[in-house]
């Protein structure tokens, strides 16, 4: 979490520096910014300015105002140039590492696709056999009703036949032993 910089009213410490500067007194910089009561020595303890004097005030604001590292003469300092350096050297890291997740996620879905597609292949291989075993079962169950009914007709063929001999047998007797139609 960032820390704050200064109240919520808006004093700065260059603000303060500069009313203390002034001759003001803190209790009075206090009022004028309708801060509550006391509320500024919170802020000059965090900022280091404890026991501030006017002349301490306009000396420390003069050493922040004076130019810290400032170009030979005649040499100008490009800041878009430095400032879109600066952004490249930071955004350089984020789009690589955004680049790199994007590769991955590529080869992630190329990797999923081709495995969808295996598994589609091995599902419609396991159909066509599931198809291939549904007809032999068929053909299975067809052939063993054929049996049974060729069964059938071979017993019932037999049992013709045995009808046949008899009455043919029953026949022959009973033309040899009828005394009325056959005479002896």
């Amino acid at each position: 979490m960032r820390e704050k910089e200064g109240p919520a009213c808006g004093l700065t410490k260059k603000d303060l520096l500069e009313a203390v500067a002034a001759g003001e007194t803190l209790a009075s910089i206090e009022r004028a910014w309708g801060m509550k009561y006391n509320a500024i020595h919170n802020w000059v303890k965090k900022w280091g300015l404890k026991g501030i004097t006017p002349d301490k005030a306009r000396e420390m604001l003069e050493q922040s105002t004076a130019p810290s590292s400032s170009p030979s003469p005649g040499v100008e300092i490009d800041t878009q140039k430095t400032v879109d350096t600066s952004v490249e050297e930071f955004a350089s890291p984020i789009f690589a590492d955004w680049a790199d997740l994007m590769r991955k996620k590529d080869e992630k879905i190329e990797q999923l696709q081709s495995e969808l597609e295996r598994l589609k292949q091995e599902i419609s291989a396991f159909e066509k056999e599931r198809e291939r075993e549904s007809e032999r079962a068929e053909n299975d169950r067809l052939l063993k009703e054929l049996e049974g009914k060729q069964k059938l007709l071979e017993s019932l063929e037999r049992k013709l036949e045995d009808q046949l001999a008899r009455q043919l047998v029953e026949s022959a007797t009973s033309t040899s032993d009828d005394p009325v139609n056959h005479p002896s």
